[in-house]
């Protein structure tokens, strides 16, 4: 066997020296021909390649690997040494990668990283990460090896999630503003119920209710609301009855997120009664206010499962709340001014009759129709009569 001079570090040097005729000493000198003068840089390319970058056999055995691969998996070189590549994924895709190795080692080929291929890598601690991959057949004395480069790409799959998150988001925002526009009065309360559906379907909560505080008595009235299937309905109209204590602080000084019952402090006992009894998993209410006074909530509940409520989140819902806030601001506006003109319509009708009735006896009191004579003379002088008989004249 021809030996290559490259230096393999950390004892890797070693472990190719020991392969009969090491398909890993090959795969990284190429041929026996390979000038030593460029050994000391195919180690350096190689050891500080930014990807983590190893090197497998046709059986898919690693045979050696560079410092990011280390870093990036968490395992020491001797760790993965002579381990199967399927080591380095989640159990849900090794027998399938088995059978993919060998076809790709029948025909071998370059493969680019952004394949279009979901991939994930499995770390030492258990924890998985998406990666792009890229491979490379090395046709080499001693056979055919593979050298994989593999890049970790959570962070950009991270701000592609916050992309179509916020994508997502506004398009939700502009279903609901154009549902409310130029909406008669008669149908606000059910697209609020569709709204509040939408919102629970698009981001996965189970409940929502809209709550309006009653003018009267004060007390926070739930006027429509929607709940997932398989999830209790809403069954009081006072929110304030089954949780006194959010309700207060909602209405007093803001938004309160609440992932779990625990989160609640002891004087908010029946709030946390409430939500185990029911099996609430977690709740947050939004304040609706009009021109500086709060005039309702809008809340969001989970039962499934525990939501957290990052801040990113909070600030999205209350702009969602904004909107019901507008809409209930509107339909206000709209029933007082229907009320205004119902007002009117009585008074006109009141000030009809009135008149009818003022006519009515004019008629009476003053009824000539049966005075002999028509003529105008005649007319004149009863109308003055009339005008005397109103005084203490004589005449």
């Amino acid at each position: 066997m021809s030996k290559c001079a490259f230096a393999f570090p950390h004892g890797e040097k070693e472990l190719a020296t020991k392969m009969s005729e090491s398909t890993a000493a090959a795969a990284v000198c190429a041929a026996s021909s390979v000038p030593k003068a460029f050994d000391s840089l195919f180690q350096t390319l190689f050891e500080e390649a930014p990807d983590a970058t190893l090197v497998s056999d046709s059986s898919g055995i690693i045979l050696f690997l560079n410092a990011q691969t280390e870093k990036l998996f968490g395992y020491t070189r001797a760790e993965l040494h002579g381990e199967p590549l399927e080591a380095l994924m989640p159990e849900r895709f090794r027998r399938k990668h088995t059978a993919q190795r060998s076809q790709y080692a029948a025909e071998p080929s370059f493969r680019p990283m952004g394949a279009g291929l979901e991939l994930y890598g499995l770390r030492k601690d258990g924890s998985e990460f998406p990666v792009e991959i890229s491979l490379s057949p090395l046709s080499t004395a001693a056979g055919t090896v593979f050298a994989s480069a593999i890049r970790d790409v959570s962070e950009r799959k991270r701000m592609e999630g916050l992309l179509q998150s916020q994508l997502g988001f506004e398009k939700l925002m502009s279903q609901l503003s154009s549902t409310f526009v130029n909406l008669p009065t008669a149908e606000v309360n059910g697209k609020i119920n569709e709204g509040l559906k939408t919102i629970a379907e698009s981001m996965d909560f189970d409940r929502t209710c809209l709550s309006r505080v009653d003018p009267v008595s004060g007390k926070l009235v739930v006027i429509c609301s929607w709940s997932r299937p398989g999830t209790p309905e809403v069954t009081f109209q006072a929110a304030d009855e089954w949780f006194p204590w959010l309700v207060r602080r909602v209405l007093m000084i803001g938004p309160f997120p609440v992932s779990s019952p625990e989160e609640l402090p002891e004087e908010a006992s029946v709030d946390r009664s409430t939500m185990r009894r029911s099996r609430e998993q977690s709740v947050l209410g939004m304040p609706l206010r009009i021109g500086g006074e709060t005039v309702g909530v809008l809340s969001f509940a989970t039962f499934r499962k525990r939501q957290e409520w990052p801040s990113e989140l909070v600030s999205r819902l209350q702009q969602m709340a904004d909107i019901f806030s507008n809409v209930m601001a509107r339909k206000k506006a709209d029933e007082e001014l229907q009320l205004a003109y119902s007002k009117i319509g009585e008074l006109n009708e009141r000030l009809e009759q009135e008149n009818l009735y003022l006519r009515k006896e004019i008629s009476v009191e003053h009824n000539h129709s049966n005075v002999v004579g028509q003529s105008k003379a005649i007319r004149d002088i009863l109308k003055l009569a009339e005008q005397v008989a109103a005084t203490d004249s004589a005449v």
